[in-house]
């Protein structure tokens, strides 16, 4: 055996005299390093996410409780996309909703049958389900997916457009004349949707 740094000893069991524990050790310490530092960096970019869309909300209530911000071309904007989101959304709403509703039904109805409950006890839970929690829930992806990728859309092409600078500089707020509306007609129809549905 010879006497150099390769080799192994038998007093510090088998591992070499070059350090690879303290090597492997640094290599676990810089993967859970990285993996910290990027859940960090995702766990930031979420909450800045959330405080983004709650000062949106925010800035859009304190905008809408004010009279002075209702003027004629925002009133008229939020009446075309309450027509948008709410009015033209019912009728696919309905068969969605109606479609789905009804799939439910069956496979409870099925499974109920396999398992020889009794109807009588489901259909309360299955209407109380459906009616409480599907029902709204479609709603919302319904309007989501069909106008938020409208309303994202258009608000991108106005950006790209610079019809934005061109209303700041026309004087209009454009969280008032773009944004307040929007969201409260998406507020208003996928309530009213709910309920409808």
């Amino acid at each position: 055996m010879s006497d150099s740094p390769q080799s192994e000893s038998p007093v510090n069991g088998g591992v070499s005299s070059t350090g690879t524990v303290a090597n492997h050790g640094g290599w676990v310490f810089s993967r859970v390093g990285r993996f910290l530092e990027e859940f960090g960096e995702a766990s930031i970019r979420r909450f800045r996410g959330m405080t983004d869309t709650l000062a949106i909300l925010a800035a859009t209530a304190q905008l809408a409780v004010r009279p002075s911000t209702w003027t004629a071309p925002v009133r008229n904007v939020m009446v075309r996309q309450l027509l948008f989101t709410g009015s033209d959304a019912m009728m696919v709403t309905l068969r969605i909703t109606g479609a789905v509703g009804i799939m439910v039904i069956v496979q409870a109805a099925l499974w109920v049958d396999a398992l020889g409950v009794e109807s009588e006890l489901i259909e309360p839970i299955l209407w109380r389900g459906i009616v409480r929690e599907l029902s709204p829930l479609l709603a919302c992806l319904i309007v989501v997916g069909r106008s938020g990728a409208a309303v994202a859309t258009e608000l991108a092409s106005m950006t790209i457009g610079g019809e934005i600078e061109v209303l700041d500089s026309q004087g209009l707020d454009p969280m008032t004349y773009l944004i307040m509306p929007r969201v409260l007609a998406f507020v208003a129809s996928v309530f009213g949707l709910a309920l409808i549905s």
